[in-house]
């Protein structure tokens, strides 16, 4: 199965010459209720259920301090490699869509490990992301069935349940968001002490800082993070973007053709083709 990542000219030509991809922070999406969407369902759960939850102020400082201290950051990728509404939102100028193979990503993304973590984090069973995830689009109803009555969060709420919470937040999305069939590799920094958190997070033995883009309104903070090159299958040429399947071999000959750690075949296996959206 190929998993795609969508992104302009300049963003390709910058990951075919670093062989690094952006973990970006998931606040600063398309989506205003990212991560917000599925406590906003459980708080309506809770109160529809009358839990003793909402009326515990303990429970309540808990969770906000614990919120508040988490930050997230992903890789987005879509099962779809060809969707109209992608080359609007990421190549509307002009543009590509990556494919990689998604058990390779896998394996990749066991070796990017988030250095912040609350203390007791790790001693509890908490979920782990099986990434890449795919995002789940449940409405109203279908949380409650398939999420919080299974936790029993009506009942109890424990310090696991507050963790289960945030490994899962970057899981679910508003359902009108569906047709982007989207898949994301996350991660969560945890900054409980400002003064001796750290920015930096670990892949593959090595440290990453943390970087950023400022604009006059806002910041975007993101880490550039080495992905496998061997993962590559397949790129989409977008709808109004003006390069030819021979220019995007050429381009990939350039910066793969003559590295020692491919064979010499390695672009000739990778599939180039036009979208087929009639998207101008």
């Amino acid at each position: 199965m190929l998993l795609y990542h969508y992104c302009n000219l300049n963003t390709f030509i910058e990951i075919l010459k670093s062989h690094k991809v952006r973990f970006c922070d998931i606040t600063k999406s398309n989506d205003r209720l990212e991560t917000l969407y599925f406590l906003d369902c459980l708080e309506k759960y809770l109160k529809k259920t009358d839990s003793v939850i909402l009326r515990s102020k303990q429970v309540r400082i808990i969770w906000e301090n614990i919120l508040s201290q988490y930050n997230y950051y992903c890789f987005c990728l879509s099962s779809n490699g060809d969707l109209l509404s992608q080359w609007r939102g990421y190549a509307r100028s002009g543009g590509v869509s990556i494919g990689f193979d998604k058990k390779e990503l896998k394996k990749y993304s066991n070796s990017i490990k988030s250095i912040n973590q609350p203390s007791n984090h790790s001693d509890l069973h908490h979920y782990k992301p099986n990434n890449p995830i795919q995002v789940k689009y449940y409405d109203q109803q279908n949380i409650e069935k398939k999420v919080f009555e299974q936790q029993d969060f009506q009942n109890h709420f424990t310090e696991e349940d507050f963790y289960y919470i945030i490994d899962h937040l970057p899981m679910f999305k508003h359902p009108s968001f569906k047709e982007e069939k989207e898949y994301r590799i996350y991660f969560g920094n945890y900054l409980s002490d400002r003064n001796q958190a750290t920015p930096w997070v670990e892949f593959d033995g090595k440290m990453i800082d943390l970087q950023f883009l400022l604009s006059e309104s806002e910041i975007k903070f993101f880490y550039e993070i080495p992905f496998p090159v061997s993962a590559l299958r397949e790129i989409i040429i977008g709808p109004n973007c003006n390069l030819s399947e021979f220019e995007i071999m050429t381009l990939l000959s350039k910066f793969f053709g003559n590295d020692p750690d491919f064979p010499p075949s390695f672009v000739a296996t990778l599939s180039v083709q036009k979208s087929k959206c009639p998207f101008q």
